[in-house]
């Protein structure tokens, strides 16, 4: 074979590579947002901060998908927070347009993270009570010496300007670092931040 012929393949080889490279570290795959099965879960180091941002409580965090439903949802235990208070009986699942939450029977569905998405994109729940913003689409975020590409997205209360909170997800993954705000007359105090450790699988397959 040529040297010529073969300088030609290596090229293409290393083209080849350099997308799948790409398409791996590309946030906007076709896959769920976050996928949801049985006994799956998310580690977090989670810490809360006092009203002047001094250190008030740290701990390790897990979130549990701990059953599915037969509407295909799936109950998943700390989510959002340390406690399950104001948690229990909320159902999550993906759609075509992103993440969904869901209360008890008869409560109204939510989109949380939608996805796909562009930056810039805004949307309201069902009782147009929250707004949320898509922030970025690309974000760098390190946790637990590990890099992630993350879609951002800021939500607030639409009565309430005073507090807000910004979540990164890692398509394929899951939910990398969620933070809640609190503004002051002076400065934007960092009141709760969860940073993702590691994720399993606790359902024995």
């Amino acid at each position: 074979m040529k040297l010529s012929n073969i300088f030609v393949i290596l090229v293409i080889v290393a083209f080849a590579a350099i997308i799948s490279c790409e398409g791996t570290n590309d946030p906007a795959f076709k896959g769920n947002l976050i996928p949801l099965e049985v006994g799956k879960v998310w580690v977090y180091d989670h810490a809360e901060y006092t009203n002047n941002g001094a250190s008030g409580f740290e701990t390790e965090s897990e979130a549990k998908i701990f059953a599915k439903t037969e509407n295909n949802t799936y109950l998943i235990s700390n989510l959002f927070s340390h406690s399950e208070i104001g948690q229990l009986g909320i159902h999550y699942y993906n759609d075509d347009e992103g993440f969904y939450s869901a209360g008890p029977i008869g409560n109204l569905e939510n989109l949380l993270f939608k996805y796909p998405a562009k930056r810039g994109d805004i949307y309201y729940n069902s009782e147009q009570t929250s707004m949320d913003i898509v922030i970025s689409t690309d974000t760098l975020i390190v946790v637990a010496g590990k890099e992630y590409k993350c879609y951002g997205y800021e939500s607030k209360a639409v009565d309430n300007p005073d507090s807000y909170a910004v979540t990164y997800v890692k398509p394929g993954l899951g939910i990398v670092q969620y933070s809640r705000y609190s503004i002051s007359e002076t400065d934007t105090i960092l009141t709760m931040q969860r940073k993702l450790k590691e994720v399993k699988n606790e359902s024995g397959n």
